[in-house]
C-alpha cells in the first residue's frame, strides 16, 4: 500500500512513466530500508526533468544527492555535468543510483571536475610509430621473407642513435 502511494507521488511530482517511478521507488526503498539513510526526501528538478533524492548517511553528515537511473539508459558526460546544479555545496557531487531490471542497485559518486578522457598517446605519435615500423619492414623485407619461408626465427637489430 505504501509502495503504491509512493509510486503515485513520484508520478504526480514529475516522473514521466511508471518505469521511472518504479526505478525511483527501488532507490528510495534501498536508501531507507537497506542502507538506513536519515532524512531521505524526494525532490523534482523541472530544469533537468528528473526525480532525485537527498539523504544523510549519519544524522550529522552532509546531505547526499541520489539520482535514480535505469542501468540500461545511456548517459553522456554532458548530462552528468548538468546534474551538478542539484548540489549547492563547494564540492559539487552527486551519486548516480543505477538500477538493473533484476533490482540490483549500484551507486556511482561523481564529483564536478570530470574531464573527457584524453588519449594516452597523441595521434601524431601513433602515426609516426606506424611510419617508422613500415620503413623498417620495407628495409628488411628480404630477410623477413626468407625467415618466414624457412620457418626460422630472427631478431632485427634495433637502431641506436649512433647507427645509420
Amino acid at each position: 500500500m505504501l509502495n503504491e502511494k509512493l509510486m503515485s507521488d513520484f508520478i504526480n511530482v514529475g516522473c514521466q512513466t511508471k518505469k521511472e517511478a518504479a526505478i525511483a521507488l527501488q532507490v528510495y526503498l534501498e536508501l531507507c530500508e537497506v542502507k538506513k539513510y536519515f532524512d531521505v526526501e524526494y525532490c523534482y528538478s523541472t530544469e533537468l526533468k528528473c526525480l532525485y533524492f537527498t539523504g544523510r548517511k549519519t544524522k550529522s553528515s552532509a546531505k547526499s544527492i541520489f539520482i535514480p537511473i535505469a542501468a540500461s539508459d545511456t548517459i553522456s558526460f554532458l548530462q552528468m555535468e548538468k546534474y551538478f546544479i542539484l548540489d549547492n555545496s563547494s564540492q559539487r557531487s552527486v551519486i548516480l543510483a543505477m538500477v538493473d531490471s533484476d533490482s540490483t542497485c549500484v551507486y556511482y559518486q561523481i564529483t564536478e571536475g570530470i574531464k573527457d578522457p584524453a588519449p594516452e598517446t597523441p595521434l601524431l605519435d601513433i602515426e609516426e610509430k606506424r611510419t617508422k615500423l613500415d620503413i623498417e619492414l620495407r628495409k628488411n623485407w628480404k630477410l623477413l621473407e626468407q625467415s618466414a619461408m624457412y620457418n626460422l626465427p630472427i631478431t632485427l637489430k634495433k637502431k641506436t642513435k649512433y647507427s645509420n
